[in-house]
């Protein structure tokens, strides 16, 4: 029985079943987009939140999101988080995507809804054709647009995309499959790893940190995506009455409290210092 639980939660993976989602191009793995206020957007919400008030991490201008192995749900989750600093944080966040074998980006949001930047933008004039706007207010993504020489040219572009946005996130391969990670993880703010409950073994989590850190990479959070404990997934997804309470609980209870404050806009070029 077991077996098959666990099964069910790998397949699972961070989506659950939305009734009566309309039809969109953009993926259904974007469920902050699609139902900001059900359960899982708070999570990612919850998390984009520590990530911009954490001491450790304050004033980072570039994230990159790697995992263990394949299939950890990084690329999920970072495309979550980053919408919700843009839709609730009030951030200007660009997506890049590092993973040039298995590219994910491009595909989540649609490349027929990808719209070039306007001329007035104050993305820099030569980074204008590689970076494209999403239908979501201050999102902006780098897809894969080159697969030759494509982490080098991250590497070089990097001080000015952190310069035309307050938050960079990096989309890159699984750590232990690849140097991708590790080539990147030296010239970013903070690298955070992606593990999968249930399903990435507590070993490979240790090697992925012992890899990071052999290569002076700064390592600061680790995200558990799919954790059976944190809902009851069977009725969450099978149950549209068990859903709607959950979401509309948590919606009721968010507008009888003040919003968050919204962290200030950061000046261009800000240092990004870590040892706060």
């Amino acid at each position: 029985m077991w077996n098959k639980a666990k099964e069910f939660f790998k397949n699972f993976s961070q989506e659950y079943f939305i009734n009566d989602l309309i039809e969109s191009p953009l993926s259904p793995q974007l469920i902050a987009y699609h139902d900001p206020g059900c359960f899982v957007s708070q999570q990612y919400n919850q998390i984009a939140g520590a990530l911009l008030h954490n001491k450790e991490l304050k004033n980072i201008r570039s994230l990159l999101v790697t995992s263990p192995q394949p299939a950890d749900g990084k690329s999920t989750t970072i495309s979550n988080l980053a919408i919700c600093l843009a839709s609730n944080y009030n951030q200007k966040v660009l997506l890049v995507d590092a993973d040039w074998r298995r590219p994910q980006l491009g595909r989540f949001f649609s490349h027929t809804e990808l719209k070039p930047l306007p001329e007035d933008s104050s993305v820099n004039a030569e980074l204008r054709d590689y970076i494209f706007d999403t239908p979501i207010p201050d999102l902006s993504i780098l897809p894969v647009v080159q697969k030759e020489n494509w982490i080098e040219f991250i590497m070089e572009i990097l001080p000015d995309l952190e310069s035309d946005f307050d938050l960079v996130l990096i989309d890159t391969a699984p750590v232990m499959k690849v140097v991708d990670a590790t080539i990147l993880g030296r010239v970013v703010s903070a690298i955070i790893l992606v593990v999968r409950g249930q399903d990435t073994p507590i070993y490979m989590i240790n090697e992925a940190e012992q890899i990071l850190a052999s290569n002076s990479c700064p390592s600061k959070a680790c995200i558990l995506v799919n954790n059976p404990n944190s809902v009851d997934v069977y009725n969450y997804l099978v149950n549209p009455h068990y859903r709607r309470y959950y979401t509309n609980y948590y919606g009721e209870y968010g507008h009888d409290r003040a919003k968050p404050a919204t962290p200030p806009k950061r000046t261009p070029r800000e240092s990004a210092d870590l040892s706060d």
